[in-house]
């Protein structure tokens, strides 16, 4: 199953996110990583989006949004 993991980073505030398998890797919410990066959010990709170029479009307005927030604080 892919899922997405959207993550912060603090130092920055910048949200980025990273496409990952769910066979490998479990994801989930406020996981640190060793740079200080945290997730914020997991998205199941199989159940809501099946086509990359939608996904892409998704992805980025996401972002897009996530930062306008950040830059209001």
């Amino acid at each position: 199953m892919r899922k997405i993991a959207i993550w912060y980073n603090p130092n920055t505030r910048v949200y980025f996110y990273k496409v990952y398998y769910d066979f490998f890797n479990k994801y989930y919410l406020h996981k640190k990583n060793q740079y200080g990066h945290e997730i914020i959010l997991v998205i199941d990709l199989d159940q809501i989006i099946n086509k990359p170029s939608m996904l892409k479009k998704v992805l980025s307005r996401f972002i897009r949004f996530l930062q306008k927030i950040n830059k209001r604080l």
